[in-house]
C-alpha cells in the first residue's frame, strides 16, 4: 500500500533516483510496480494510451526491480536517450525554388493560416517577436508542468525556422512548443512519446504537424509506434 501511494503521488519530472535508471517495460501492467518485493526502489514515470500497448510504462526502477518483472516475463529494456540535431543550413532557399542552382533567397509562398505546428524539442521562448499572437498552450514533459520555456536555444531556433515570421515555413501558423528535451538538449523516448499523444488528442485543431529535430545512436521501435499512432491521428510528423 505505501509503495503504491507512492507511485501515485510520485513526481514524473524528477531524475532518477540514487540506485535507480529509467527503463521502458513492456508486457507488464503497470500496476506491477505495486506488487514488487520488499526493498525494491520503483516509481511509475508515464503511461501511454495509442502510442504503445497498455501494457507498456516507463518507471526508474533499481536492478531489483528490473529482475523481479522480468521473472515475471515482462520486457524491460534502458530508456533510449535523445539528443536534438543541429544542422548548418536551415535548407529554407530549397523550398521555394525546385532547380539548381540556388539563388540565395527565400519567398515563403503559403503563410500556413490555421495551422497548428508542435515543436518537439528544449522547448520556446513564447515572447520572441517572430512569435507574437501565435503562441498557444503547449507543455513541459521534462518539468511536468504548462510552462515550456526554452533553456538551451535549439528549440526556439527550430520553431522560428518553422514558423518564424521572417523566415519561416509557415509564418501564419501556430505554435505548441512541447518541452521534451532538457537544457543540455537530451531526453528520453517516453517523454517524446507521450507529448506526441499530447498532439495527437488535440483532435479539434485542424492542419497539425509536429516537428522533432532529434536523434538517437539505436533504433526505437516504441517512438516508431508512437510516430505511428500521430500520424494515424491525423498529426503530420516531420
Amino acid at each position: 500500500l505505501a509503495l503504491a501511494l507512492a507511485l501515485a503521488l510520485a513526481d514524473p519530472s524528477a531524475l532518477p533516483a540514487p540506485g535507480t535508471l529509467r527503463y521502458v517495460v513492456e508486457q507488464a501492467p503497470p500496476d506491477t510496480l505495486a506488487r514488487l518485493p520488499p526493498n525494491t526502489t520503483a516509481k511509475l514515470r508515464r503511461t501511454f494510451r495509442h502510442a504503445a500497448p497498455r501494457t507498456t510504462f516507463t518507471a526508474d526502477l533499481c536492478p531489483g526491480a528490473v529482475a523481479h518483472l522480468r521473472s515475471r516475463g515482462a520486457l524491460v529494456r534502458p530508456e533510449l536517450r535523445l539528443r536534438m540535431n543541429t544542422v548548418r543550413s536551415w535548407g529554407l532557399d530549397r523550398l521555394d525554388q525546385p532547380s539548381l542552382p540556388l539563388d540565395g533567397s527565400y519567398l515563403s509562398t503559403n503563410g500556413g493560416a490555421g495551422s497548428h505546428v508542435f515543436v518537439l524539442d528544449t522547448g520556446v521562448r513564447a515572447s520572441h517577436s517572430e512569435f507574437r499572437g501565435r503562441v498557444e498552450v503547449g507543455w513541459d514533459f521534462v518539468d511536468d508542468d504548462d510552462d515550456p520555456a526554452d533553456c538551451e536555444g535549439h528549440g526556439t531556433h527550430v520553431a522560428g525556422t518553422a514558423l518564424g515570421a521572417t523566415f519561416g515555413v509557415a509564418p501564419l501558423a501556430s505554435l505548441h512548443a512541447l518541452r521534451v528535451l532538457d537544457c543540455q538538449g537530451e531526453g528520453g523516448e517516453g517523454d517524446i512519446v507521450a507529448a506526441l499523444e499530447w498532439a495527437a488528442a488535440k483532435v479539434d485543431l485542424p492542419r497539425r504537424v509536429a516537428s522533432l529535430s532529434l536523434g538517437a545512436p539505436g533504433r526505437s521501435t516504441f517512438l516508431e509506434r508512437g510516430v505511428q499512432a500521430a500520424v494515424a491521428a491525423g498529426v503530420v510528423v516531420v
